[in-house]
Formats: structure tokens, sequence, C-alpha cells
């Protein structure tokens, strides 16, 4: 994330109204609004600096606020532990998991490794559980209970049985839920996770807006959150393989993080496109389409 959009967000978030943090830093009222909303003409001079650097005094200055935010990746490359939940399928007898999958682990493992050796800092700790696709709900392993580790499950509830209950927090037991994967041949299910879909291609839904897909476009979610023990939660999941994995590549796009309080999850819905029909070829492009927060409801 830039500076600038990072002091953006600073000034977003502090507390009273655009007037009332206008006469705190004697900026104008409109210059404040842009400031706070990312516009592109919005400019700030070096004595307001100045003075902005002064009313953050109590979290070390501009450059104190600034460096506590962090993007969704930032926050996964500082843990130092991580696991990944995988869903296999039995191909021949033996468990096999998705080659999408596979690289989606994989291409985390190298770019976490080089933002962690690029700060100088000590070595990963990565691991892997895996369920077979079909088998009952399956709740993460133990993990170390500290904010220091993270959990990552890729793979809808079609394939990863981890992905539901990773989710339960967000999703909610017995409600409607506030995100949906669409699938054309599924029978049941109005308002869990995964529902049925009108037409040929799957789809997402997040509230009432609903993500369309077609012969080369799929989109995929990603919702991360802390649970109380701290320990982060990310789950990638598409509708197909290609969406998994653009999930996955889209994770250092993120500008938000997740919130230290546990209220609150992020989710993101990303679009992938292919160069072949829906379940085949290689992710082409991907792009992040929708970037918010949702209420936890446990």
């Amino acid at each position: 994330m830039s500076f600038a959009r990072r002091l953006s967000r600073v000034i977003a978030e502090l507390p009273g109204s655009d007037v009332a943090l206008a006469k705190a830093l004697a900026i104008d009222r409109r210059r404040i609004h842009n400031l706070r909303h990312f516009r592109e003409n919005a400019t700030i001079s070096m004595g307001e600096l100045d003075r902005l650097d002064a009313h953050l005094v109590g979290r070390n200055g501009i450059v104190g606020a600034i460096s506590m935010h962090h993007s969704l990746f930032a926050t996964l490359a500082r843990c130092r532990d991580i696991r990944f939940l995988l869903g296999t399928r039995l191909h021949r007898g033996i468990g096999s998991v998705s080659v999408f999958d596979l690289e989606a682990a994989l291409g985390v493992q190298e770019k976490v490794t080089q933002a962690r050796l690029a700060a100088q800092l000590p070595l990963h700790a990565f691991h892997t559980s895996t369920a077979a696709a079909g088998s009952p709900r399956s709740v993460p392993p133990a993990q170390p209970q500290n904010r220091f580790s993270a959990l990552l499950s890729l793979g809808s509830p079609r394939s990863n049985p981890f992905a539901e209950a990773m989710l339960a927090p967000v999703t909610g037991e017995g409600t409607r839920s506030p995100i949906w994967l669409g699938f054309p041949d599924v029978t049941e299910g109005k308002y869990g996770l995964v529902r049925r879909c009108e037409g040929p291609h799957r789809s997402i839904g997040v509230d009432r807006r609903v993500f369309k897909g077609d012969a080369k476009r799929s989109h995929g979610l990603v919702v991360a959150y802390r649970c109380a023990k701290g320990v982060l939660r990310i789950c990638c999941l598409g509708t197909n393989g290609q969406a998994t994995l653009a999930c996955v590549q889209v994770l250092p796009q993120a500008t938000l993080d997740v919130a230290d309080n546990g209220e609150r999850a992020l989710l993101m819905v990303v679009e992938a496109n292919s160069d072949g029909p829906d379940g085949a070829g290689a992710v082409v492009s991907r792009n992040i389409v929708l970037e918010r927060f949702l209420p936890m409801k446990v």
C-alpha cells in the first residue's frame, strides 16, 4: 500500500466529523473530506503535515500511525507459523490435491518467505492438513494460540471440508449466510454457504449483490479474521480451481487488514479470467472487484 493511501486511512480513522477535524488542524473542511476519501485532487501542505503530526502525538506522530497499518498480506507475512488446510479427492485410490490448490499453497510459501527475508526475519514454519472432499465438516487442527500463527484454507466447501468450519463465525449457524457460492448442479440449500444458482455458470453472492461467471470468467471469495486467541484465519474459496488460485494471488494487492478486535471480517470478491473453459485453462488475469468488512456473527 502506498504512503499516500496509508496517510489517507490514518486521517479517515481519526475521530470526529470533517468540520471538527478541520478546526483542529486548521485545514479547509472540503480538503479534509478529500484527504479522508483518497481523492486524486487532495492536497496537504508542509505546515499542515506538522499540525497533523502533533495531533497524532499519542500514536508517535504520522510515521508511527502509518506504520501501525498493514495490508492483509503483510499481516500474514509476520506470522511465524502457517498451516494450509486443503481438500483431497481420491484418484486411483490415492488422495490427491487439486493442481490449482497446490500452486496456490506453493505461491504463498514463496512470497511470504521472500517478504520475511527482505525484512530480515526468521523463516516460517509451514504445515499442511488435509481432509477428503465429501467428508463431514472438519474442524481445523490445533494451532499455536497467538497473533503470530495463521490458518489458510484453500477451496470451497465442496472440495475442502475445512472451509465451512473456518467460515462459521462469519456465516453463522442456522442463519442466512451473508455470502454464498452458487452452483447450477446443487439440488438443495437456499440460505447456506453453498446454494443452487440459475443458469449454466457458477456465481457468488454478497448480501444482495450477485457476481455471475461465464465460460472463461469465475469468481472467488477471500474472508479473513482473527479468532478469540488472536490466530489469523484466511479462507480463499472459488467457484472453481482457477478462482481459488486467483484469490491467493491477489492477497498482496489487498489494501485493508483484518480487524484486531475480532468484531469484523475482511471480505474480498475476486474475479479470475482464464484462457480455457470453466474448470480448465490457466489464469491469465485476476482482479479484486469488492473489498469491505463484514460483521462477525460469533
